[in-house]
């Protein structure tokens, strides 16, 4: 389907244009019958049908073309191609509701790549700063993401995204400006539900503490309190399993298959202890079995597909617990790309040796294993037939320039192309969610959607603003920016009633203003 409606490769000359494909009508419609993810795997050659298409049509198109772009060597298709999506993600936000954790995640993602270079993570930057840019934005995404525990959270990332984004020199002043404009929208949308909420004012137009209803938070404040109960269970999850894996695993063995037992691994171990995640896969084939399910591994060369399980976790040293994550590990990956699973398996067990083979220290006597030798090795143990030459010679090749297993290999950062291809399939694989609404939940009023807000603004938003002070050095510019986020911050505490908040933020301006 994707070739017919595809155009073929003509000459330069354009004597090939239209051969090779059907007529623009008939391939409108062939379009139209297709489904959502089939959509986004190919073109829409007719005018009409790419202005019809739904939303996240446009938004996995534009995540192909920052694909190809990240991986060119010019930083100028980069920049467009970011601020293209981070665009379209703002001006259709109501039609992308649901892929909005998905977008955010990979404009997050960019910002702290270190493969991206200082531009196009600066341009990921200002796309936070337009998602978050006006009041209405704010509490929107706050409502309907942070507060919903049914999903993933989408203004804290992108908070402690930014706040992150201080600490580094090279990121430091584009981080504060956005800030600064997240932290107004703020401190204008408090201002303006104090003032449409006349009896929940207080003196000063300040809005009133109360204990019930609006004043407390509400509905909002019950909400992020449960999203912060089950962070704090996460973490302490996570606690728990590098203290003792074994120990945890007996706790929770009773409620918990292997199957959730990987999906923990997986959602957690940005907080888990590598070794001890590569320990306790060894001594569980059900749940490294259940674990390497969780990958999406189509597409991918077998060293690639190797880094992408890999990231974040050290396998043991073991020779039987290497053979069976091997197993398991090529068996995923065979069957994700039409090889036989047992030759797959074959291949990655052959790599490992052959990675030991080219790292070992040089000694009296060895000579490392050539390209031909362990092409003939490869090919003398597999069941039947070949690999294709170019997949033997890929592999060799990248083993070659770094070892397999490697603590290097375990600990390497995502590919900005990686992002890119982890949002079009998160895309792909997103069931039809039912629009989340904030009509109903205003009935509690938008002071304590507000107040909810700011109680998990605050902290980031502070620490951000004093780093940015501090980092800005003599340019007075930078600092006068980042004082002027502490002053925003000071006067929406001040309306809010939050004394202790108010006073950290004054006492931060204080201490970083510049004497006189």
């Amino acid at each position: 389907m994707r070739a017919l409606l595809l155009p073929a490769a003509g000459g330069s000359d354009g004597s090939a244009e239209g051969e090779g494909r059907i007529p623009d009508e008939c391939a409108a419609l062939i379009w139209h019958c297709l489904s959502l993810p089939e959509r986004m795997c190919c073109s829409a050659l007719s005018p009409a049908s790419r202005q019809t298409a739904p939303p996240v049509v446009h938004l996995a198109a534009a995540a192909q073309r920052l694909c190809r772009a990240l991986a060119s060597p010019s930083s100028g298709p980069q920049l467009r191609e970011v601020r293209s999506l981070a665009e379209l993600v703002v001006s259709k936000r109501e039609g992308l509701r649901p892929h909005i954790p998905a977008a955010t995640s990979l404009l997050c993602g960019l910002v702290r790549c270190p493969g991206a270079c200082r531009a196009t993570r600066q341009v990921a930057i200002g796309g936070l700063g337009w998602l978050l840019s006006t009041p209405r934005y704010v509490y929107g995404v706050f409502g309907e993401y942070d507060c919903d525990v049914s999903g993933p959270s989408v203004m804290e990332p992108c908070l402690e995204t930014l706040a992150w984004a201080t600490s580094q020199n090279e990121l430091r002043p584009k981080a504060v400006e956005v800030l600064v404009v997240v932290m107004r929208a703020i401190m204008t949308g408090v201002h303006e539900a104090a003032a449409a909420s006349s009896n929940t004012l207080g003196t000063g137009g300040a809005v009133a503490s109360g204990s019930s209803g609006s004043q407390s938070g509400g509905h909002w404040a019950a909400a992020w309190a449960e999203r912060r109960r089950r962070g704090c269970e996460a973490r302490g999850l996570a606690s728990a399993f590098n203290r003792d894996p074994e120990a945890w695993w007996q706790e929770h063995a009773g409620g918990c298959n292997a199957k959730e037992a990987a999906r923990f691994l997986l959602s957690s171990r940005g907080a888990l202890d590598g070794s001890r995640v590569g320990d306790f896969l060894g001594q569980h084939e059900d749940v490294m079995a259940e674990f390497v399910r969780q990958f999406e591994l189509k597409g991918l060369g077998i060293v690639p597909a190797f880094s992408r399980v890999l990231r974040g976790l050290h396998m043991p040293g073991e020779a039987q617990q290497i053979d069976r994550f091997c197993e398991r590990f090529g068996a995923a990956w065979g069957e994700a790309n039409d090889i036989d699973p047992e030759a797959a398996y074959i291949f990655a067990f052959s790599l490992v040796m052959l990675s030991t083979d080219l790292h070992r220290p040089a000694s009296t006597g060895h000579e490392h294993m050539t390209f031909a030798q362990f092409e003939k090795s490869l090919h003398g143990a597999l069941p039947k037939g070949r690999l294709p030459e170019g997949v033997v010679r890929e592999a060799y090749s990248e083993i070659k320039a770094n070892p397999l297993l490697s603590r290097g290999r375990s600990e390497e950062q995502e590919r900005p192309t990686e992002l890119c291809v982890q949002l079009r399939r998160a895309l792909c694989r997103q069931p039809p969610a039912k629009p989340r609404s904030l009509a109903a939940p205003l009935a509690d009023g938008l002071v304590g959607l507000w107040r909810t807000l700011w109680s998990a603004a605050w902290g980031p938003m502070l620490g951000a603003f004093s780093a940015g002070a501090h980092g800005a050095g003599e340019d007075e510019a930078r600092r006068e920016t980042a004082l002027r986020g502490l002053q925003l911050g000071c006067q929406a505490a001040v309306l809010l009633e939050e004394v202790e908040q108010a006073q950290a933020f004054s006492q931060a301006l204080q201490q970083l203003s510049p004497t006189v």
